[in-house]
């Protein structure tokens, strides 16, 4: 039966995500059932118990039990939260696109829910790992695409003054060895750009592109200023959201997806 209890849980916790996707006010009802269904689960460890207006008393069995079982009923919680966020994270990838405002709600929707449920914020943090790093890959995406295209640019240029070397009138071989020095170079910082935006190392994300940019030699003083100054604000927006794990300028970042 406890088996059951539990099934029918994580059941109604999935279908109270799935209408949480479409504003349905039964949300809350669902999360709540499922919530119910996971203490009835877990009944017979308790002497007396006594929530949401349900009252239970097995003689046979010590209170002290009592607190073990709420520990295992959060250590469900744990998994099955991490679960909710990945799965409103991933969402935004899928053939049916959720809206990034309605992640955002719905992600506070579960917020709201797990606390009521006893989870610490700590925890819940914790369980947010998947929504913080695809934000900070969106975040970053920006600033990565507008270097990237520079690169590609640069590369695309040393490769015609390698090619004007190249021509039979042209007979200078040691300039020629040193523009295909410097197309290397380009090829290799291409990759070390690669390197940055991935989802193993996204919490640095913003550190690595500034040093990045500090550190390349594929671009004058000039065209590092420019690039600093042309992607400013997207810069600013993943600083803040690499410091504080919030949206620096939620509405922005809304309305941005409708020109992606």
């Amino acid at each position: 039966m406890g088996v059951l209890l539990i099934v029918a849980a994580l059941a109604l916790f999935a279908f109270g995500l799935y209408f949480s996707f479409r504003e349905k006010p039964e949300i809350k009802a669902i999360f709540a059932a499922g919530a119910l269904c996971l203490i009835f689960a877990f009944l017979r460890e308790f002497k007396r118990f006594e929530a949401f207006g349900v009252k239970g008393e097995l003689l046979d069995q010590k209170i002290g039990e009592a607190d073990k079982t709420i520990g295992q009923l959060r250590s469900l919680s744990k998994p099955l939260s991490e679960l909710m966020f990945t799965m409103v994270a991933r969402s935004g990838r899928w053939d049916s696109m959720i809206p990034r405002r309605d992640r955002y709600r719905i992600m506070r929707e579960l917020e709201s829910e797990l606390r009521q449920i006893g989870m610490s914020e700590s925890e819940i943090e914790d369980a947010k790992r998947d929504w913080h790093r695809f934000n900070l890959i969106d975040l970053s995406w920006p600033i990565f695409k507008q270097i990237s295209d520079r690169v590609k640019e640069e590369e695309e240029a040393q490769h015609k003054r390698i090619d004007a070397l190249s021509r039979p009138s042209v007979s200078d071989h040691e300039a020629h060895k040193k523009e295909v020095e410097r197309l290397w170079r380009i090829s290799s910082e291409e990759k070390r750009l690669e390197e940055t935006v991935s989802y193993e190392n996204i919490e640095s994300v913003y550190d690595a592109i500034m040093d990045f940019i500090r550190r390349t030699d594929i671009f004058t003083e000039a065209e590092k200023q420019d690039i600093l100054a042309t992607g400013k604000d997207e810069l600013e927006d993943l600083e803040y959201y690499s410091k504080h794990k919030e949206f620096r300028r939620p509405e922005h970042w809304f309305e941005s997806e409708q020109n992606m």
